[in-house]
């Protein structure tokens, strides 16, 4: 599962050969009232049982504070209670690979909110055509305006930030078709297929969201612990 965006996805691997199953969550559902009725009407559609599921992989983000939480939560519980393994995804990732063999170099990003963005550089190995973090990069934050710097016809800005052009304007940058913004099935399918038997599980009790910056309540309590009022 992955609910980095306000369009979560759902997606059941069964085994080698047998159908795929997808569930999707719009932009008009609440992950935290309606992600565990989408996961369990998944399973139903699938005719799986909980117990029959091997492992559970959840991204991590960057991306909604909230939403992050909410799917983290209900995927180390299923995790905990059915004692299976639980695969840490880099929710960026999932953008670039939606991008398949169109493009070699992806700059993924997500809202970080007031104005930014977080950014990762991915490159896509020809020979065994996963990608990868570029070398030395990982997720930052960086400025709305500082997208404009990048020029690279090889490198293609893709990801769930991207729908900020609505707000602050198009970038000079090259950027991928909309509908590959943002994690889909297809992606998360691609990772299952690619990406999960090299991944290590993680402790459920000690996994948490990939969050680059406090939230705005953390902000405010570093404040204010920072000007305590005079006794």
């Amino acid at each position: 599962m992955d609910t980095s965006t306000r369009n979560g996805v759902l997606v059941v691997r069964n085994s080698p050969g047998s159908p795929n199953f997808t569930a999707r969550l719009d932009s008009a559902i609440t992950h935290g009232r309606d992600l565990a009725p989408a996961i369990k009407a998944l399973m139903d559609s699938s005719s799986l049982r909980f117990d029959d599921l091997k492992s559970i992989a959840v991204g991590l983000g960057p991306g909604s504070y909230t939403g992050l939480r909410v799917g983290l939560a209900i995927a180390k519980t299923l995790a905990e209670v059915l004692n299976i393994e639980l695969l840490p995804v880099d929710s960026l990732l999932l953008s670039a690979l939606n991008l398949g063999p169109r493009a070699n170099q992806a700059l993924c990003l997500a809202d970080a909110q007031r104005g930014s963005v977080y950014q990762c550089h991915y490159t896509r190995n020809p020979d065994t055509q996963l990608w990868h973090n570029a070398p030395g990069e990982e997720p930052k934050i960086v400025d709305w305006t500082e997208l404009n710097q990048y020029s690279d016809k090889d490198l293609i800005l893709t990801g769930p930030g991207l729908a900020l052009i609505s707000k602050f304007g198009p970038l000079k940058a090259q950027t991928a078709d909309p509908n590959l913004w943002n994690p889909s099935s297809d992606s998360m399918f691609a990772w299952l297929d690619g990406y999960a038997a090299q991944t290590s599980p993680v402790d459920p009790l000690r996994i948490e969201p990939f969050y680059i910056r406090p939230s705005a309540a953390e902000e405010k309590k570093a404040v204010t612990d920072s000007h305590p009022h005079p006794q």
